[in-house]
């Protein structure tokens, strides 16, 4: 089921070369402590992705930045002087993947598999944030099955 419709954004181009995983645990364990800086790390504009997670850490985010040395200074000026931060562990992302279309895991007993809906795009399994030069990119999408809608692939 749908919830919306999203690009896929070109992180580069926005002087944003630099992305990493940040896990936070805070102290106390607190409905108050929690909100908080959830409400408050979902509107810094490094904030990519928020998740609240159970486990030894308390929040996962995923920043991108222009380089290292705004990283570092994110987590010290920012997370690490939040109240109730007990600790902070920060992770440099090399390749981010993400497997594209989403499909159901189990089907209803009896129900046809969904058709799926043609489109234009590389048939592989795995799509990747790096774009190819140009030249690359243009072979690449020469070779995409085309769907017959007029789009910008042929």
């Amino acid at each position: 089921m749908l919830r919306g419709f999203h690009a896929s954004v070109a992180l580069e181009p926005l002087n944003r070369h630099v992305q990493a995983l940040i896990a936070v645990r805070l102290q106390p364990k607190t409905r108050t402590a929690v909100e908080g800086f959830r409400d408050f790390i979902v509107t810094r504009p490094e904030t990519l992705t928020l998740f609240v997670v159970s486990g030894g850490d308390d929040f996962l985010v995923l920043v991108a930045v222009p380089d290292t040395r705004h990283l570092e200074a994110f987590v010290l000026d920012h997370i690490a002087q939040h109240p109730h931060i007990a600790d902070v562990r920060t992770s440099l992302i090399y390749e981010h993947l993400q497997r594209l279309p989403i499909e159901p895991l189990d089907a209803p007993a009896g129900s046809a598999p969904p058709t799926p809906t043609p489109v234009c795009r590389p048939p592989r399994p795995l799509t990747t944030t790096r774009r190819l030069p140009g030249a690359a990119r243009e072979a690449e999408e020469a070779a995409w099955p085309h769907c017959g809608r007029p789009c910008r692939s042929r």
